[in-house]
């Protein structure tokens, strides 16, 4: 499959050609068994990957795809051993009204199993994931914060990797070649609205709504430096955190925008479930300020 981690990283855009195929194996075996799902309200494969991928990097998978409003995913258990995915458990949720969709997000959890398999860096990154919900989940009463510091998690790099990869499944399901309409779908996406939303954030505004909002902020942003980064919280501090966080998604949109590469797209536990939703940062924290002043 992949001989190591540095050969997926130099794809073009970190979209794998492996993950590809598999995402579309995997969603097209999903659609060929869509009366059984619909019938069960569940389906469940065993070991499909070992015995059509075990040559590869499968041993031992279970996919479990539900019937749902949604199309939350989450990869439940994963074990890695020796260059190989061993004990492989992810659960998807299936909105049988855009079932199409269900594509990318069989494409970002796979993104996940080969990036976790592969990448000791990327794994520091992991390591940041679960310290972020362990904070999150200490002051999930101060809602404002909740939203910023999510931020911090969609930034992430293994979290950019996926999404940008999940974004291209899109591009192909619009059947169209052309640069400027592919373009076009890009700009409209979630994916990138997000990310685009973050660029133009001022951190001093968000330290001024935390000051507002919040009476033990100083508390708030030190548990959240020293136990997620690792870093001494000081305003200087944290407002360089945000502004590399910034800096990330700006050479990530240009990756996603690059007008040579959208054409690449053919296609040929302890993660979270989750939902990609559309999130405006930038305005949500003016809105914070308007009603704070």
């Amino acid at each position: 499959m992949i001989e190591n981690f540095d050969k997926f990283l130099n794809e073009k855009l970190g979209v794998n050609k492996d993950v590809k195929k598999i995402t579309s194996f995997i969603f097209n075996l999903v659609m060929e068994n869509l009366t059984g799902l619909k019938n069960n309200k569940i389906l469940v494969f065993k070991n499909i990957l070992q015995n059509n991928y075990g040559d590869l990097i499968f041993f031992n998978d279970v996919l479990i795809f539900k019937i749902d409003d949604n199309f939350n995913a989450g990869i439940l258990d994963q074990n890695n051993k020796n260059g190989i995915v061993t004990s492989l458990r992810i659960e998807f949720n299936v909105d049988m009204a855009n079932i199409k969709m269900l594509k990318k997000t069989i494409n970002h959890e796979l993104s996940h199993v080969i990036e976790n398999l592969y990448s000791k860096e990327l794994s520091k990154d992991w390591i940041i994931y679960r310290k972020l919900k362990i904070h999150q989940k200490k002051y999930e009463h101060c809602d404002f914060w909740i939203y910023i510091s999510n931020m911090f998690y969609e930034t992430l790099r293994h979290e950019l990797r996926s999404r940008t990869s999940e974004t291209y499944e899109l591009l192909d399901l619009s059947n169209s070649r052309d640069l400027k309409e592919l373009n076009k779908i890009i700009l409209t996406l979630p994916e990138y609205k997000n990310l685009n939303s973050i660029l133009k954030l001022n951190p001093n505004d968000i330290l001024i709504i935390m000051k507002q909002k919040y009476s033990n902020y100083n508390e708030i942003l030190t548990d959240f430096m020293l136990n997620v980064f690792n870093k001494k919280y000081t305003e200087e501090n944290f407002i360089k955190l945000i502004e590399n966080i910034k800096n990330r998604v700006k050479k990530q949109l240009k990756k996603l925008l690059r007008p040579p590469n959208l054409f690449l797209y053919k296609s040929e536990g302890y993660f979270e479930t989750h939902e990609y939703k559309e999130f405006d940062y930038s305005e949500y924290i003016e809105k914070n300020i308007k009603n704070n002043k």
